[in-house]
C-alpha cells in the first residue's frame, strides 16, 4: 500500500477521462464474466477495489488539472499586468521628454542634443507599439487571435529585440560615441547600450540617452 501512494502522483500525468474509460472497460469485462465467477470473493473484492481506485484516480486527476489551470491563469494575469505596467512606464518616459524636445526644436537638426532626444522618443514610441502583443489581455485569460497565451510570447519578444537591433542599434552606438567624445557618460547606458536583453533594457537605453541630452546646452 505504501508503494501505491508513493507513486500515486504519476496518475496526474493522465489526461482527465482516462480513469472513466477504464471504469467502463471494467464494467464491460464484469458483464462478460460467468455469474458464478462474480460470486467469488476473490473476484468481487478486487473488482470493487479497482472500481473505487479508478474513481478516486479520476477525482485526483480532475483536481490536479483544475489546480494547474488556476496556477497558469495566475501566471498569465501576472504577465499581463507586468506588460501593461511596462507600457505605462514607456508612456511616462515619453511624456518626460516633451519639454526638452520642444526646447531642442530651435537647435540645428544635426545637433547632438536634438538627435539624442529624437532617438529617445523614437525608441519609446517603438516600445509602446510593441509592448503588448496583438490580442493580449482579451477574453480567454489573455489568449491572442491565434490561440497564443502570454506564456507563448517569447518569439514575439525576440522579434522586438531583433527589430530594435536592426532599426535603432546603429544610431544608439553612434549617439553613445558622440556623448563619449564630449566627455559625457552614464553608467547604466554604458552597461545596456551594446547588448540589450529585453524591453526593460531598451527602455533604459532610451531614458538614459534623454537624460544625457538634457545635460547638453540648448544653444
Amino acid at each position: 500500500m505504501k508503494t501505491v501512494f508513493q507513486y500515486w502522483h504519476y496518475v496526474w500525468l493522465l489526461p482527465p477521462g482516462i480513469c472513466v474509460l477504464f471504469l467502463g472497460v471494467e464494467a464491460l469485462v464484469i458483464t462478460l464474466l460467468p455469474p458464478n465467477t462474480l460470486q467469488k470473493l476473490s473476484v468481487k473484492i478486487p473488482a470493487i477495489a479497482l472500481c473505487f481506485l479508478l474513481a478516486f484516480g479520476e477525482i485526483s486527476v480532475l483536481r490536479h488539472d483544475r489546480q494547474e489551470t488556476f496556477l497558469q491563469h495566475k501566471r498569465d494575469m501576472q504577465e499581463i499586468f507586468e506588460r501593461f505596467g511596462g507600457l505605462h512606464q514607456d508612456v511616462l518616459a515619453l511624456q518626460s521628454n516633451v519639454s526638452a524636445t520642444q526646447q531642442a526644436r530651435s537647435l540645428p537638426a544635426d545637433s547632438l542634443k536634438r538627435r539624442a532626444l529624437d532617438l529617445s522618443n523614437e525608441i519609446l514610441q517603438f516600445l509602446i507599439g510593441r509592448e503588448v502583443p496583438p490580442g493580449y489581455g482579451q477574453g480567454g485569460f489573455g489568449e491572442g487571435p491565434y490561440g497564443g497565451k502570454p506564456s507563448d510570447t517569447k518569439a514575439y519578444d525576440q522579434e522586438t529585440l531583433n527589430m530594435f537591433y536592426n532599426v535603432f542599434q546603429p544610431r544608439v552606438l553612434a549617439i553613445h560615441g558622440d556623448f563619449k567624445r564630449k566627455g559625457i557618460s552614464d553608467k547604466q547606458l554604458d552597461a545596456e547600450y551594446a547588448q540589450p536583453v529585453n524591453t526593460y533594457s531598451i527602455r533604459a537605453i532610451a531614458e538614459r540617452i534623454a537624460a544625457l541630452a538634457e545635460r547638453l546646452p540648448t544653444r
